[in-house]
């Protein structure tokens, strides 16, 4: 008769532990479902619209500009906090073209490793909501092949948008 009690108590913390299992994942769930409002789908900012502008063929050792077009579609100011730009074939960054300025001028940092190596930008003032800031990054083109440049634009700790536009790079006659 001693056994009884003991598999009641048993089952009765089996129980328990049951409804606090459940609960546990209600909550998981829930501060999911939370931060995926908050951040949106895919981790994309939501009042950020990019229009960029490059050449689809430029020759070895030339000049050449990737002018980006940053518009807040929000209803407050925005904030870029970085904005990374990467030169890659296979993933893999090559000397496809050199950044040699930009417009405005902007605090520049170079990452190696990490999701993507190359030059980072920072010091972007913010954009007031509806108005667009323009950004000017003159290359020079490297060696000739076909190219990928990598954009990666940062607002905030979790929310960025990335690009990657084509480009050519030919052989000097």
């Amino acid at each position: 008769m001693t056994n009884q009690p003991a598999r009641r108590r048993s089952n009765s913390t089996r129980i328990v532990l049951g409804c606090l299992a459940v609960l546990a994942c209600l909550c998981l769930a829930g501060a999911g479902a939370a931060a995926w409002f908050l951040v949106g789908p895919g981790s994309k900012p939501r009042n950020l619209a990019v229009e960029h502008t490059l050449p689809a063929t430029v020759t070895q050792g030339d000049a050449f500009d990737l002018v980006l077009r940053l518009i807040n579609t929000g209803s407050k100011p925005l904030t870029i906090d970085t904005i990374h730009v990467s030169q890659r074939t296979a993933d893999v960054p090559l000397d496809s073209a050199v950044i040699v300025a930009v417009n405005p001028p902007l605090q520049r940092h170079n990452s190696v490793g990490g999701k993507i190596a190359g030059d980072y930008f920072t010091g972007l003032p913010p954009i007031a909501p509806g108005d667009t800031g323009v950004l000017t990054f003159t290359l020079q083109a490297g060696p000739p092949g076909d190219y990928q440049i990598k954009v990666a634009i940062s607002v905030g700790p979790v929310q960025t948008l990335q690009f990657e536009a084509p480009i050519t790079v030919l052989a000097r006659p």
